[in-house]
């Protein structure tokens, strides 16, 4: 695809849709060759930006500020920022109205909420310049695994109030410039959805997939069941909701190489693990990303660069992943990066000895790879049980099964049942929950 055609379909984009995508996916793709220098002086000149805008226009900001003895000009550069309290979960929904900007007017408001994956559900809003950001943010992120603008992409998305938006005429014109098709993630619920959505790829030819990792990766195992194997994708990303080892292995086999994106509705694109990479690269350009310890790992604290309406400044995000790295000379890339994510913290589960289970490290599904019958599993904490709750292709060892967790948990003072269910369900909207407390969890 020539560079011509992609620049005009971008153009074409934001003429249709109102947005401003184009130019900040310019900026952020160039980003890619910047020197860590620039980058971080980038970062600075955004960050002061941000800080002056929040204190001066949001009703939050400005009592922070003056509650803390703080002055916008006192954070002086990235190691200030520290200073600055963090915004949690729960003050984004205590404090949602003064978080916003009361002395400008956005014209075009995009409203939305967390799923909850994370904990509860929170509101927030976009204007049209961070929207677009956000959109342009995972654009820029797809195209290290050689997406492009145009490429034949199929999107696994949306729950039944979503997909009856996709008949407008608005929809259908934008799926018709961007080259993609959609499938309702939702329908993946039922195994006998697949063949269908097996002739949509058969019929469309996708280069890329993206979309929800949990029906992605059941779909996955149902082709890898029946020997069937899709070529031409180059690459399925993966978001919304953390990707099992499990699905990851079985998408990679039989669909195309995975390539994990990580963002929030509140904070779109992140991060990614391109193809053929280990690492998850963090888009400086459009964040900065702090850690705080927590248990044993590091949770993350998120800055938006490209917020105004709603400033997004040190938001605990929920999520929980290994040390951040710095890039050394041998990146082809400036930006800091890690190499999991551990969980989410609404996933930690607390044990009545003090004690705490990292739900990716203890009860993920890596130690399950090897029983290949093993098609997905949920664990549920009821305050006194795990409960590891199975669902299978066909007849396995279960002695050999229980053997294994036992193993695994060994460091830790807990009883565990195992039940085998038919099939386990996603949520309606397609998510797919890994662990389930019901009592006793975190605070």
């Amino acid at each position: 695809m020539s560079a011509f055609s992609q620049s005009a379909r971008f153009f074409l984009l934001d003429a249709f849709s109102g947005s401003v995508i184009w130019p900040r996916y310019k900026n952020l793709t160039d980003s890619f060759h910047w020197s860590r220098d620039r980058l971080i002086d980038y970062q600075n000149r955004k960050l002061k930006i941000l800080l002056n805008h929040a204190y001066h226009n949001v009703p939050y900001y400005t009592g922070l500020f003056r509650q803390t003895g703080l002055q916008p000009g006192d954070i002086k550069d990235l190691n200030d920022l520290k200073l600055i309290p963090v915004l949690t979960r729960d003050q984004l929904t205590e404090h949602n109205d003064l978080l916003k900007d009361k002395n400008n007017d956005y014209g075009r408001i995009i409203q939305g909420s967390s799923s909850g994956t994370t904990g509860a559900p929170v509101r927030y809003v976009h204007d049209s310049y961070s929207e677009s950001a956000g959109i342009a943010a995972g654009y820029a992120l797809y195209s290290l695994s050689g997406w492009r603008m145009g490429s034949r992409r199929l999107h696994v998305w949306g729950n039944p109030a979503s997909v009856a938006r996709w008949k407008t005429w608005r929809s259908k014109s934008k799926r018709l410039l961007l080259n993609q098709r959609n499938y309702p993630s939702y329908l993946l619920n039922f195994p006998e959805n697949y063949p269908e959505l097996l002739k949509v790829i058969n019929e469309f030819k996708p280069e890329f997939i993206d979309g929800y990792a949990g029906p992605i990766g059941s779909f996955a195992f149902w082709l890898k069941e029946r020997d069937i194997t899709i070529s031409g994708v180059k690459a399925v990303f993966t978001t919304a909701e953390n990707l099992s080892p499990l699905h990851r292995a079985a998408i990679s086999e039989v669909i195309g190489p995975v390539s994990d994106l990580y963002g929030s509705g509140e904070i779109n694109g992140i991060a990614i693990q391109p193809v053929s990479s280990d690492r998850y690269y963090i888009l400086g350009s459009h964040v900065i990303v702090e850690q705080q310890d927590f248990h044993d790992s590091s949770e993350l604290i998120v800055t938006d660069l490209d917020s105004r309406l709603m400033p997004f400044i040190r938001y605990k995000i929920g999520d929980v992943t290994d040390r951040l790295s710095k890039p050394d000379s041998s990146e082809y890339l400036p930006f800091d990066w890690f190499r999991k994510i551990d969980g989410r913290i609404a996933d930690y589960i607390k044990l009545p000895d003090g004690n705490v289970i990292h739900p990716i490290n203890a009860l993920g599904g890596t130690f399950l790879r090897k029983f290949q019958e093993i098609r997905k599993h949920r664990v549920i904490w009821d305050g006194a049980v795990l409960n590891f709750v199975l669902e299978l292709s066909g007849t396995c060892d279960m002695e050999a099964i229980h053997n294994a967790i036992h193993e695994n948990l060994s460091q830790y003072d807990v009883k565990f049942i195992i039940t085998v269910k038919e099939r386990l369900e996603p949520s309606a909207g397609g998510k797919f929950k890994y662990v389930e407390i019901t009592g006793s969890g975190l605070p």
